[in-house]
């Protein structure tokens, strides 16, 4: 799935990328697909976009996105949850999106609103 991601102009890591899920089967089918970790870049070695299904291996879980800046994990700068798999690309698009409005450097930003 990250590979089809609009990351031009981000250096990224990528930690994993589990994602293994099936979409024309139920989630109750899939329980040991459901997990904390299944998608993970690190972004300019400053900014985490991570996918995890919380919480795990339960039908009652619901996937999460979150945007995490310089590992501080209880303070996520950005959220979004899906209670299906269905649209996870799209939220995550936006959350590589979000990052790359932190990464612009401020005179490009300056630059682009003149």
């Amino acid at each position: 799935m990250i590979e089809r991601l609009d990351t031009k102009g981000l250096f990224l890591t990528y930690h994993y990328d589990s994602f293994n899920i099936d979409l024309d089967k139920p989630l109750a089918e899939q329980l040991d697909e459901l997990d904390e970790d299944i998608i993970q870049l690190e972004v300019d070695d400053d900014y985490i976009v991570n996918l995890g299904y919380y919480p795990s291996h339960t039908i009652e879980g619901e996937f999460q996105v979150k945007i995490i800046k310089k590992f501080n994990w209880e303070q996520a700068l950005w959220t979004k949850t899906s209670k299906t798999p269905h649209g996870l690309f799209t939220i995550l698009q936006e959350a590589v999106n979000e990052v790359k409005k932190l990464t612009v450097p401020d005179e490009a930003k300056t630059i682009k609103s003149n």
